[in-house]
């Protein structure tokens, strides 16, 4: 039974994050498959989903892994921030850096290398949603309160 994580779309297609099967789902015209080669799983709860011709994913714990045609490809992260809970994975082929969502009020940010860009705690406001700004090199956080702010990345 699928269990689904959170969808993207990537060249005309769709995917879902599968976590009942431990899958991701590729979709075409209402049809899904495994996109996941046979012996590929994923490793543990996912939360998150970017495609930047890579398949990007998230795992609840933090962990960032990368997917290159159906297997995992390494991608060492050089810190492991410690969370409560991981989520809203973004990125996009235009940029060099990876962003997500942890313990509702922090921006954690890793560079396509691994290393550890930044995090940025927003006290008590409470984030909603993050999206990248490609023009700019930035990260856009939108609170819980309706204000977008801006991380840029240097």
């Amino acid at each position: 039974m699928a269990t689904v994580g959170e969808m993207t779309g990537w060249n005309g297609l769709t995917y879902v994050l599968d976590n009942g099967n431990q899958n991701i789902m590729k979709l075409n015209e209402g049809e899904g498959k495994k996109w996941l080669k046979e012996e590929t799983v994923l490793a543990e709860e996912m939360t998150g989903m970017s495609i930047d011709s890579s398949i990007w994913v998230l795992g609840k714990s933090g962990k960032i892994y990368r997917y290159n045609r159906g297997v995992e490809e390494k991608f060492a992260m050089s810190a492991l921030t410690s969370q409560s809970f991981a989520k809203s994975l973004k990125t996009s082929e235009q940029v060099n850096f990876l962003a997500y969502v942890t313990d509702e009020n922090t921006v954690v940010i890793y560079g396509k290398d691994g290393k550890i860009l930044g995090k940025y705690n927003f006290g008590e406001r409470k984030i909603n949603d993050i999206g990248i700004e490609n023009q700019n090199k930035a990260v856009l956080v939108l609170a819980k309160n309706g204000k977008i702010y801006r991380i840029r990345i240097k």
